[in-house]
């Protein structure tokens, strides 16, 4: 089962043959969501249209861009 506070698609649990140690995870700066880096890099060009810089990550959960 995934873990609660982890986006589906970057879920390590969902890897269940692929050898997931090396994967790097990031996270939401708002929410604490884990995200793989191509997650992680889309969350950092929300964070920046919402004015908080270019290193602060939103992820769509947070980001009402997304979810609208």
């Amino acid at each position: 089962m995934p873990e609660s506070n982890v986006c589906a698609d970057c879920d390590p649990q969902i890897y269940q043959f692929v050898n997931t140690d090396n994967l790097q995870f990031f996270t939401c700066s708002r929410c604490d969501v884990k995200l793989c880096s191509a997650h992680y890099a889309r969350a950092k060009e929300n964070g920046a249209r919402y004015g908080f810089g270019e290193n602060y990550a939103m992820c769509d959960q947070c980001c009402w861009f997304e979810i609208g």
